[in-house]
């Protein structure tokens, strides 16, 4: 003890000397900077007090106190039997780890696993589980129909705390990639070509490998046999099961190898991509999303029955003769004339728009913008030139006519403005083509399009953007999901409930903190 601090004494003494010479000679002290020592090795014991860290308040605690209440007794079903090993995670800990990811925007299952080791909300919501990330994908595939119908528990308690309101309802659709390689898309055609195509690339790359004595020229060419074998093989077994598919237009649809559900749709950003097309119900209240549904269809216009009718059994029992006052609003997409007497017919109150600022009938592939309107009592139908059309007959295709008209002065079209556009040659009789349900149904279309801009129906349509877009812009642009990771549409519907369920949660949440 004593010999320390005579150690300490000589050095502080020496350090004044030090200091003392240098004032004496006006120079400034310099001293090297002190470091801590780096030592990673260093064993650590790390502890967090969960209710500290996590209180009542915070979303994790918030997701904690919802997954527990929730009724897991489906997932308890047995489907065989108990031969023993381990018992399986609870399913409250997997649900609370998948809705929590969804709502921080981790949608893989390996990110979710070692979240789980090492990120303390992780940790909290799982209650201290590290599932593997093929536990936590085989518990999504196994139990599809139970994890749906957690997504219907969720929203009976967004209704249980008044935040839904069967007043308007919103429907829209957006588009999401698919889980598939562009590379092998194309026609049965398209494939058979390849196929060929492959081959003689095959019977290069072997006759290269012949030719050449070096080695490096050999692997790299049988590095290309081995690729092409690979996508032959792929090719042929795709041309064994797979059939030509055609869209309405009777036209060779393009399909893919890798996910065969998908199809190619025109997306957002205004290209053609493998995808799906997903859909959502939604109230105009809080935006809490209703129903949903997955396609492949391109379009929404086959969707709007479905939509109407998983919302109307989804909504609870004591809410449905509200609900059917409802209002319905869709956009333009789903404005077909099938579409709206399905609408007259059940009396649903929608509010579907159309061509904005357009004549109720305008049809330009087919019919060169031939308008019909009501004169007098009497059904009109009229060319782009303003001219009355003659019914010649009516044609039938599959289950549907097709009325054809054509000017009962031709005399006229010659000096048309519109004459260059409607026909090449002025003295050959021009026949329009327009559907006869269009025909038929012009009283049912033309409510629609009036009911849809008058003062009220203005005010209600102009719900919809704010109520569902930022649904689609809040997952697609703030949790970075554009592109479902499986692959087929069973396993693409589940992942887009789990999505659905964990928007709902956040609403939940974010509405109780604004009420508080």
């Amino acid at each position: 003890m004593d010999k320390n601090i005579d150690d300490f004494v000589g050095k502080y003494e020496d350090l004044n000397k030090t200091l003392s010479k240098q004032k004496e000679e006006k120079k400034l002290p310099i001293f090297n900077k002190r470091f801590r020592e780096y030592n990673p090795d260093q064993i650590l014991f790390y502890t967090f007090n969960p209710i500290e860290t996590f209180p009542e308040g915070s979303f994790e605690r918030f997701i904690v106190n919802i997954i527990k209440n929730i009724d897991i007794s489906l997932f308890s079903k047995r489907t065989r039997s108990d031969l023993g090993g381990p018992d399986e995670y609870n399913p409250r800990s997997m649900l609370a780890i998948i809705f929590y990811g969804e709502s921080d925007g981790i949608f893989s299952s390996r990110k979710l696993s070692k979240l789980c080791v090492s990120d303390q909300r992780y940790m909290f919501v799982s209650g201290n589980e590290t599932p593997e990330h093929s536990t936590i994908s085989r518990f999504i595939n196994d139990y599809e129909k139970e994890i749906e119908e957690v997504f219907i528990k969720i929203l009976y308690i967004a209704d249980n705390q008044g935040y839904i309101e069967y007043k308007k309802f919103v429907i829209d659709g957006s588009k999401f990639r698919a889980y598939a390689s562009r590379k092998f898309t194309g026609t049965i055609e398209d494939f058979k070509k390849r196929e060929k195509r492959l081959e003689e690339k095959i019977s290069l790359a072997i006759k290269k490998q012949k030719e050449t004595d070096k080695e490096e020229e050999k692997a790299y060419w049988r590095n290309k046999e081995d690729r092409y074998k690979k996508d032959m093989e792929k090719i042929e077994g795709f041309l064994k099961e797979s059939q030509e598919k055609y869209n309405v237009l009777n036209e060779k649809m393009k399909q893919n190898i890798t996910d065969k559900d998908c199809c190619i749709m025109r997306m957002n950003d205004g290209g053609f991509s493998e995808g799906y097309n997903t859909q959502i119900s939604t109230c105009e209240k809080n935006g809490i999303i209703i129903s949903y549904e997955v396609t492949n269809d391109g379009n929404d216009k086959g969707q709007l029955q479905n939509m109407i009718e998983k919302t109307e059994k989804t909504i609870p029992e004591d809410k449905k003769a509200k609900a059917k006052e409802g209002v319905y609003i869709f956009d333009a997409g789903y404005n077909t004339v099938d579409n709206l007497v399905y609408c007259e017919e059940n009396k649903i109150n929608a509010y579907i728009a159309d061509e904005q600022d357009k004549n109720v009938y305008e049809d330009n592939k087919y019919s060169r913008n031939c308008k019909i309107d009501m004169i007098d009592g009497e059904l009109n139908v009229r060319c782009s030139g303003g001219e009355k059309l003659l019914l010649l007959k009516k044609n039938k295709n599959k289950d549907k006519y097709t009325c054809l008209y054509k000017v009962e002065n031709q005399a006229i079209c010659k000096g048309c403005k519109h004459n260059k556009k409607c026909i090449k040659d002025w003295n050959k009789e021009k026949i329009f083509y327009i559907g006869s349900n269009k025909i038929d149904n012009y009283e049912i279309v033309k409510a629609m399009h009036d009911k849809i801009r008058t003062a009220e129906g203005r005010m209600i349509y102009s719900r919809r953007m704010p109520t569902i877009e930022k649904i689609f812009g809040h997952i697609k642009k703030n949790l970075r999901f554009n592109q479902f990771n499986v692959i087929g549409i069973k396993k693409v519907r589940i992942r887009w409930s789990i999505m659905c369920s964990a928007y709902n949660l956040m609403r939940i949440y974010n509405i109780g903190l604004q009420q508080i």
